[in-house]
């Protein structure tokens, strides 16, 4: 594989990464002109923040496989201890029984099934924090090593408070610790004090998710996006 690899390479004269942690450890073995072209997003930021902590939308939306479940059941757990009544909905596919009645176990969650992607944009629209985790299992750490979903930029797009729960080794952690430290967590006792002063603090929320959306439009917006391609392909 690694060959087939380093022959289809040897033909190209410019490599596009999805994220700088790809470029930083291909160009150890593949030196040619490359770009960083992040995952692109349409969606239309919505500036309309709840100006209270009360009955507040927390949402998760995407992929369920990965063991995620494991972690969105550790998130749930530190939201209920610093807010009793919340609930956290959770959007997508259940891979199996066993994660749909684990979900059924746990009373701060609300697990909603899939829904359209027309319905996702709503949902993101009318929540007031979204997350995205990652598993912790050692496989999996190393499985998604270099991934970055493409929920991520419609979460930071969105204009609302977005917030990573994963190992600070992922490629999606290190860009969000980059860029904005305070909305990213590695472990359970840094989630818990970054989520309790988000949950408590509407001013603070409203930076973050401020934050998230100055970063989205430096790196995902469809426009950027577009142009960064264009603009390669020209000069090739």
């Amino acid at each position: 594989m690694r060959k087939q690899i380093r022959k289809t390479y040897k033909y190209a004269s410019h490599i596009i990464y999805l994220n700088s942690q790809l470029q930083e450890d291909f160009n150890k073995y593949l030196v040619k002109p490359s770009s960083v072209i992040y995952n692109a997003s349409d969606i239309e930021p919505n500036n309309c923040y709840r100006n209270n902590n009360e009955n507040l939308k927390m949402s998760y939306l995407g992929n369920l496989g990965l063991n995620r479940y494991k972690t969105l059941i550790e998130l749930a757990s530190v939201i209920q201890r610093i807010k009793p009544n919340q609930k956290l909905d959770i959007y997508g596919n259940s891979p199996s029984q066993e994660v749909t009645f684990a979900f059924a176990n746990v009373s701060t969650i609300n697990y909603k099934g899939f829904v359209s992607y027309q319905d996702v944009k709503e949902v993101i629209k009318q929540s007031d924090i979204l997350f995205h985790v990652e598993s912790f299992d050692n496989f999996y750490v190393e499985d998604t090593k270099y991934g970055f979903s493409t929920k991520m930029a419609d979460s930071l797009m969105s204009g609302k408070c977005f917030f990573l729960y994963a190992p600070k080794s992922l490629a999606c952690s290190k860009y969000l610790i980059e860029n904005i430290p305070e909305c990213t967590a590695s472990n359970i006792e840094e989630l818990e004090l970054k989520i309790k002063k988000i949950v408590e603090n509407v001013e603070f929320r409203m930076e973050c998710a401020t934050r998230c959306l100055d970063l989205a439009k430096k790196n995902h917006s469809s426009d950027f996006v577009a142009k960064k391609f264009k603009m390669l392909f020209q000069t090739l």
